[in-house]
């Protein structure tokens, strides 16, 4: 049984608590800079008017992790076209993790692409989180890059219909 939930976030209050998490997880943690770190898809605004789609992990009223996915220059996630589905910003707070909640949230993104009718979906992985991505069955692309002082690596995945 899992104690963990994940949903979308549709409301400033959940907004709010994402952005606590990350700021744990990337900005304290992590030491990214926080103009690196929040963007213009991080808003209500982004959200409805579906430029981009953000989950929340709770157990209760805690929240424990989070994940974004977007398009990156089309201003409407819900229009399917040849442009690839990016998902980013995944955090989990230190007490959630090792918990499969990472696994939770990319079946979740996973699953939410498909219902969009996306058939693949890619992302930017720290390089210590790869192992995690090759067992979801993400596959690497291109060089490894510096992002914010922290190697990362492209990586993809082709989504099975149902």
């Amino acid at each position: 049984m899992n104690i963990f939930s994940v949903k979308i976030v549709e409301s400033s209050d959940e907004l709010e608590k994402i952005l606590e998490l990350r700021q744990t997880v990337f900005i304290e943690e992590q030491k990214v800079p926080e103009e690196e770190e929040i963007d213009d898809l991080d808003s209500l605004d982004a959200i409805s008017s579906n430029r981009v789609i953000h989950l929340i992990a709770s157990a209760g009223e805690e929240v424990f992790g989070t994940a974004r996915l977007f398009l990156p220059s089309t201003t409407d996630i819900r229009t399917v076209d040849a442009e690839t589905l990016h998902v980013g910003r995944v955090a989990v707070k230190e007490s959630g993790r090792r918990l499969g909640l990472g696994s939770l949230l990319m079946n979740k993104c996973h699953d939410i692409a498909r219902e969009l009718g996306h058939k693949q979906i890619t992302l930017s992985a720290q390089i210590q989180a790869m192992p995690f991505y090759w067992e979801l069955g993400y596959k690497e692309r291109g060089p490894l890059y510096l992002d914010a002082g922290i190697q990362h690596q492209d990586m993809d995945i082709s989504l099975n219909p149902d």
